[in-house]
């Protein structure tokens, strides 16, 4: 698929987080009224103001269906980088592999998994590297990243 970017303003961000949390939007199925946005490159911008609801059913050709609330809430994520028989293994270090899932290494990966969820969730996905078990804690190289080698 394709990833365009919503350009918001606070205001439009806190309004569209009002309407989730009261049910008047359901992410997935709302349509926004985009017909006096921009576009530029990958982005689309929303003239300032009020955001303008498209239509309250389904979108046409979207099937999201979301699932069970299990999918929202805190959510243990753990990267595991491999090394297999023949040595073969992923070259990103797992302090890159650590930045670039949850934005926590010396570059500070502002764009990752962890962001991207929690925002595309608007906050109802949280990603963490608590596993609330120092046997896991203790093994990891690297914030959520453990290296393991088959042979």
């Amino acid at each position: 698929g394709m990833t365009t970017v919503l350009d918001i303003d606070e205001e439009q961000k806190s309004a569209l987080n009002q309407m989730i949390s009261d049910g008047s939007i359901v992410p997935g199925e709302t349509s926004l009224d985009i017909t006096q946005a921009t576009s530029a490159q990958d982005r689309i911008s929303l003239p300032h103001g009020k955001v303008n609801i498209k239509n309250k059913g389904r979108a046409p050709g979207r099937n999201l269906e979301l699932p069970q609330p299990t999918v929202i809430g805190m959510k243990r994520v753990l990267a595991v980088k491999v090394k297999d028989e023949n040595g073969l293994q992923l070259t990103d270090s797992p302090a890159t592999i650590s930045d670039n899932i949850f934005g926590t290494g010396d570059h500070n990966d502002e764009v990752n998994l962890k962001s991207q969820l929690h925002d595309c969730s608007f906050g109802l996905v949280n990603v963490t590297t608590d596993y609330s078990d120092p046997a896991i804690e203790s093994a990891m190289t690297s914030p959520g990243v453990l290296e393991v080698d088959i042979s």
